[in-house]
């Protein structure tokens, strides 16, 4: 429905454009008849100017009620937006993924979050309103997203919130123990502690480019990510990734490897 409303706007816009123009070019032709002292020809573009008005006028006024329309759509149908945008997406052939907030979801890698009529991508404001404006916007943030270039912080954030969690953090590097986990729950209280923007989608998501990175090596440790049945762990983090498969995390472990 928004979008159907922003194209009969677009088609408002356009008659208003073309008869903004035509009162335009009339307009410049009465400014040059005077700069040649030519009476006549300002008298006949004055004319024009005045015949155009009313199709501006009307113009006008139907580009203010389409608007309307839009503005009301939006503020009466709270939920349109992410359902339009949703829509689009799977017809993109993207895996739509939810999360554990009902105004977030990922469409991987980003992270699309809608509050009203307002969305934010990867939690930038995004100020588009249209649902195929705001798909346009995820796309070009996939487009942009480089996965090595963020992951060695993402691991190290990880690490030494893991650190904590396994009571590892007090000892010095050398008297660590070999290996050491803790509940990937546990993990994310204290990222999240650190930074309350950070989301469980936000982790879920980062969780799954180290899943899927060979070279996580940090401080002579290498990063695992258990398998576990969940029965002692807490809500596991689930997302689905590009292949369409879930993928679940329970815990996070650290090995000590000698030659890292």
């Amino acid at each position: 429905m928004l979008e159907e409303l922003f194209s009969e706007l677009d088609a408002a816009l356009g008659d208003l454009d073309t008869a903004a123009q035509r009162s335009a070019r009339a307009a410049r032709a009465s400014a040059r008849a005077s700069r040649e002292g030519e009476i006549g020809r300002i008298r006949r573009s004055i004319e024009a100017v005045t015949a155009a008005l009313p199709q501006l006028t009307a113009s006008l006024e139907a580009a203010r009620e389409r608007l309307s329309r839009v503005s009301t759509a939006l503020e009466t149908n709270p939920g349109a937006l992410k359902d339009e945008v949703r829509e689009l997406s799977l017809k993109q052939g993207w895996e739509w993924q939810p999360t554990d907030r009902e105004s977030t979801a990922v469409v991987f890698p980003v992270i699309v979050t809608f509050s009203g009529d307002a969305v934010r991508l990867d939690h930038k404001p995004f100020r588009g309103q249209r649902p195929s404006a705001v798909v346009a916007g995820i796309q070009r943030a996939r487009a942009r997203f480089r996965e090595d270039a963020s992951t060695q912080s993402i691991l190290r954030a990880i690490y030494r919130a893991t650190l904590y969690a396994a009571g590892q953090a007090q000892r010095r590097p050398g008297q660590r123990d070999d290996s050491f986990s803790a509940d990937a729950g546990a993990v994310y209280e204290i990222l999240s502690l650190n930074n309350p923007e950070y989301t469980a989608a936000d982790f879920t998501r980062h969780l799954y480019l180290l899943d899927r990175r060979v070279n996580n090596f940090i401080d002579g440790y290498r990063l695992s990510l258990p398998a576990s049945t969940g029965t002692r762990a807490r809500t596991p983090f689930r997302i689905y990734g590009p292949d369409g498969y879930e993928h679940v995390y329970y815990a996070i472990r650290f090995e000590r490897v000698a030659d890292a």
